[in-house]
């Protein structure tokens, strides 16, 4: 039996944009999906999924890994158990995507260690399934976690990992599911003159990191999501739960490709005082919890 798991993902800057050629920083989060293969003893491919009813994408999964490695998917008994919360921007199909791939690789090959590039590959094969032109980027920062600058140039991912010596605490803001999905989002984008604008505070954003100065942090944060928002990818619901935010010394923006009929999925808020912002959040009955990002990416459980 063989037993893998792979992380979700948060967008600290760079939502549609990445999808353009624009760069953006990418950190893995404190949720997991966990991928569970042993060898099926009816001679039939076997899903049990306990985190959706919508079988739809793993099957297609299994079938484009393991044609990718001429591999029988009969063989296979898969049990699926995805703790990254569904449809709200936190990566949970990539996290999926690539524990899957990496289960499958591991069931056929169980002595070598884990091929990140084969996974990332087969990964965002399985992701253009679901989101139709997807960037790579969710892929790349479930399957190699930590922190991450990453652009897709000319079809080719290119993306260095980030080692600050600690990172800014950060709330998630649940403002909703959004009824729409991310590929239906990413053809929604009214405009292209803001995805330019949203690559150049993201440059900023990664600097700040990199040096390890958040003194512009907030600002930053509040200049991306106006520009998401001026981009028609931010439901109203969401704009005024993050106004809320702003109101309390904060800032937020939507971490996801967004949603405007109902809700916007999470945002990712921050402050230089940042229980303070919790405990007023609190007092008004804002759904958050405080988040971990920067861990570990795809590993054999």
């Amino acid at each position: 039996m063989i037993k893998v798991s792979a992380p979700g993902k948060v967008i600290i800057s760079g939502e549609h944009s990445v999808v353009y050629g624009q760069p953006a920083l990418l950190a893995a989060l404190d949720k997991r999906c966990w991928v569970t293969i042993k060898k099926s003893n009816s001679g039939q491919l076997k899903i049990t999924d306990k985190a959706t009813d919508d079988l739809r994408l793993v099957k297609l999964g299994v079938k484009e890994v393991c044609q990718a490695l001429s591999v029988d998917q009969f063989q296979l008994d898969i049990t699926l158990n995805n703790q990254v919360p569904i449809g709200s921007g936190l990566g949970s199909s990539a996290a999926m995507s690539v524990s899957l791939a990496a289960g499958i690789c591991q069931f056929f090959n169980p002595k070598q260690l884990l091929d990140k590039a084969l996974i990332n590959h087969l990964a965002f094969k399985i992701e253009k399934h679901q989101h139709g032109n997807p960037s790579g980027g969710d892929n790349t920062i479930c399957t190699y976690g930590g922190v991450l600058k990453f652009q897709k140039k000319k079809d080719k991912f290119q993306f260095c990992r980030i080692k600050p010596e600690q990172l800014p605490d950060f709330l998630l803001v649940n403002t909703g599911q959004p009824e729409e999905s991310t590929k239906e989002m990413v053809v929604m984008v009214n405009s292209k003159d803001n995805i330019k604008n949203i690559g150049e505070v993201t440059g900023k954003i990664i600097k700040c990191f990199k040096e390890q100065k958040f003194n512009q942090l907030k600002a930053l944060i509040t200049q991306n999501q106006r520009l998401l928002e001026k981009l028609g990818v931010v439901g109203q619901k969401a704009q005024k739960l993050i106004q809320l935010i702003e109101l309390e010394d904060g800032a937020a923006k939507i971490c996801g490709a967004g949603g405007v009929k109902r809700g916007s999925g999470f945002a990712l808020a921050y402050s230089d005082n940042l229980q303070f912002l919790a405990e007023r959040l609190k007092s008004k009955h804002v759904e958050f919890k405080k988040v971990n990002l920067g861990g570990v990416g795809v590993r054999v459980d």
